[in-house]
């Protein structure tokens, strides 16, 4: 299976929201040159923190490049987010005298 294919599947997985069988598959690559590309693949379907991971390990490939840098910092900003969120309602059990 030559790179192209591989990201197919792992793109087709994360249409059908198989997310944890994509990056189980994906996991598995040990190209780095690939590893950008799935940074951006899971970063599309709203995987911050598998997309923060690949981009990571490509970063380690290119300690220097400015774009990936901008990208894992923008993710975890999503991720610190996302986290503020779950508190942002004080009415946790949806009662519907309380909104």
């Amino acid at each position: 299976m030559n790179s192209n294919e591989i990201l197919n599947t792992i793109e087709i997985l994360l249409k059908k929201e198989h997310f944890e069988q994509a990056r189980k598959k994906a996991n598995k690559i040990e190209n780095p040159l690939l590893f950008k590309k799935l940074g951006y693949l899971f970063k599309h379907y709203a995987q911050w923190a598998n997309a923060v991971n690949f981009f990571n390990k490509a970063l380690k490939e290119n300690p220097e490049n400015k774009a990936i840098q901008q990208e894992i910092t923008f993710l975890m900003e999503i991720l610190k987010l996302e986290q503020l969120d779950i508190f942002a309602s004080t009415n946790l059990n949806k009662d519907p005298w309380e909104e």
